[in-house]
């Protein structure tokens, strides 16, 4: 049986929703057999896991560039975020504010 490219996407689809192979079956109204095939040719990529930094900025490229290039982190920007709400509350007091 050709399966249509819609087909192939929605087996795919819900294999990474983690459906059984029966489930995907069923409720494509395919044979577990094509839906075994189609999954066994097409195994599943985990994604590559992101370079972490432990001051929170990253500053080599993918190509291993490291040239004029520097990426902040979620975690950098949250040391950012720390430090500048400290430095802030410890000089809002020394600011003279004239009464009017």
């Amino acid at each position: 049986m050709k399966l249509s490219t819609e087909q192939t996407y929605a087996i795919l689809y819900l294999r990474d929703q983690n459906k059984s192979i029966s489930d995907i079956a069923s409720e494509l109204n395919l044979s577990t057999k094509t839906v075994k095939t189609v999954v066994d040719k097409n195994p599943k990529i985990e994604p590559e896991p992101k370079p972490q930094s432990p001051n929170g900025m990253i500053n080599t490229t993918q190509s291993g560039k490291q040239r004029g290039v520097m990426i902040m982190t979620k975690t950098g920007s949250e040391i950012g975020e720390k430090v500048r709400n400290m430095s802030t509350s410890k000089e809002s007091s020394c600011i003279f504010r004239p009464k009017s």
